[in-house]
């Protein structure tokens, strides 16, 4: 769901084109506006689940490619390493679970991200 919100129905445009994705067309359910309070915040993530099913499982993977750091914190690190290279300064952390806090987040960053980000030269 926060992928699609993301992608697709608030910043898709802005960020998508630059990332080289061109998103197949998509009907929106109505399902989808009646989330509330939205999508990336859904209490009820089931319901969230199922409404953002009309959008492929290949889309949802290429988006969250082009829009965040998915994987283990090593593959997270290896992609931050990446993305500096290419000019990337600030990240934001925006954690699956908005309604609690970033503990495993922030410990990945901790414990691993960041130690490995130092050791490779990065700031």
């Amino acid at each position: 769901p926060t992928a699609v919100h993301w992608g697709i129905l608030r910043w898709g445009g802005y960020w998508l084109e630059p990332a080289g994705l061109t998103l197949p067309p998509l009907q929106i359910p109505d399902a989808v506006w009646k989330i509330y309070p939205d999508l990336s915040h859904a209490h009820d993530w089931e319901a969230a689940i199922a409404a953002t099913s009309f959008v492929p499982d290949e889309v949802v993977a290429q988006l969250c490619e082009a829009l965040g750091l998915i994987g283990t914190a090593e593959d997270c690190a290896t992609r931050i390493g990446e993305l500096t290279k290419l000019g990337v300064r600030n990240l934001y952390l925006m954690p699956l679970e908005t309604f609690t806090p970033p503990r495993r987040e922030i410990a990945a960053f901790r414990d691993v991200i960041f130690p490995r980000l130092a050791a490779a030269g990065c700031r």
